[in-house]
């Protein structure tokens, strides 16, 4: 067999695969949740933050607002040591008996270490974990608010980031929303692949008892997906739920400069192979290689001119993002993104080889 039939078969292949995968999330993401969702009586919002003062008190002032309509919400205020705190900065947080700002001490520090000690603390069953940059749902908060799932544990709460004008925060949102949608569609097939800290509800007992089965204390960052993995792996990958709050997602302010949207997916994606998962590795294998084939194939199209069957198989996988992409972020509400869509395809092959490089070598820490 000649070498380019060859790479043809490896191409349907890998593109078949790519392309189920797409499919399949597509139809989790479509599914009707279920309805026998009960109420969580008592919630602590626990809101990690280093160094973020010139958006804190902003955030504070909206969650106070929000929190008046229910007194059985605390939310917590977990200071990582920020240098920019201080004695003259703490009254902009205007603390009360239902906004709390809880101090770590010396020997713990970094955001996966301060969210456990505060796990740990709470005084609820449920905590909802959130980051200083999200505006939480307002659904979320409704005294007696139905929103915990049967046989529930981890609950993955839909996220859309706040929209921005220019090509570079579109095609970063786009690159969010491919991952995020992937991991609630896939949540909804039992199957968890995904999880974002930025907004998130668990079960204190559920976390307290798999904190034996984590290999991960060393890593820096991504409480969320280990959290979430090792959960599922205790109780069953039921356990872990989404939120049917697609009308209302929470709102993410993502960073505007290319270098720091850069920095923060190398954070996502430096954890990536430390997670030990058999369908995230399945799932990640199989998007890294279809990039490494579309690549492949822009250049023998372009060398050759003439490769019918490369050409169509390329067509093919580049068609299934389109109307992935274009499901996902309507589905989070973010239709003005279509327009970038066809651009972004094109781009995604270099960036993700070029990220996964750069990860290599970067070193992650939070914010």
């Amino acid at each position: 067999m000649e070498i380019l039939d060859f790479w043809i078969l490896i191409s349907i292949g890998i593109g078949g695969c790519f392309a189920f995968i797409l499919i399949y999330l597509i139809y989790g993401g479509s599914k009707h949740l279920s309805k026998s969702i009960t109420e969580i009586p008592e919630l602590t919002i626990l809101l990690p933050f280093k160094n973020e003062m010139a958006i804190l008190p902003d955030r504070v002032d909206r969650l106070k607002a929000q929190l008046r309509i229910n007194p059985n919400i605390k939310l917590w205020l977990i200071n990582d040591h920020s240098a920019d705190l201080g004695d003259h900065n703490r009254h902009k947080l205007k603390t009360s008996d239902q906004v709390v700002l809880v101090n770590m001490p010396p020997e713990i520090s970094g955001k996966k270490a301060v969210l456990s000690q505060a796990i740990k603390n709470a005084p609820t069953e449920w905590v909802l974990v959130m980051d200083a940059d999200t505006d939480l749902p307002a659904d979320l908060l409704q005294p007696r608010a139905k929103i915990l799932p049967p046989e529930a544990s981890c609950i993955l709460i839909p996220i859309t980031p706040v929209k921005r004008k220019g090509w570079i925060p579109a095609f970063f949102d786009l690159d969010f929303l491919s991952l995020h949608y992937s991991g609630l569609a896939s949540a909804n097939n039992n199957r968890p692949l995904l999880a974002n800290g930025a907004c998130m509800l668990i079960c204190r007992k559920a976390y307290l008892k798999t904190i034996n089965l984590r290999k991960d204390w060393a890593e820096p960052s991504g409480d969320d997906v280990f959290t979430m993995f090792a959960i599922a792996k205790k109780y069953g990958v039921q356990s872990v739920k989404t939120l049917d709050m697609y009308d209302s997602p929470a709102r993410v302010a993502f960073p505007k400069g290319f270098k720091n949207l850069w920095n923060q997916r190398t954070r996502w994606i430096s954890k990536a192979g430390k997670i030990k998962n058999t369908w995230f590795r399945f799932v990640s294998v199989i998007v890294l290689m279809t990039q490494i084939v579309l690549i492949a194939n822009g250049f023998l199209i372009w060398k050759y001119r003439e490769l019918n069957w490369v050409t169509s198989i390329t067509i093919a996988i580049i068609l299934v993002e389109i109307v992935y992409l274009a499901i996902g972020s309507a589905r989070l509400h973010r239709q003005d993104l279509w327009v970038f869509i066809i651009p972004a395809v094109l781009i995604y092959p270099f960036y993700l080889l070029s990220l996964l490089i750069f990860s290599t070598f970067a070193k992650s820490k939070w914010k």
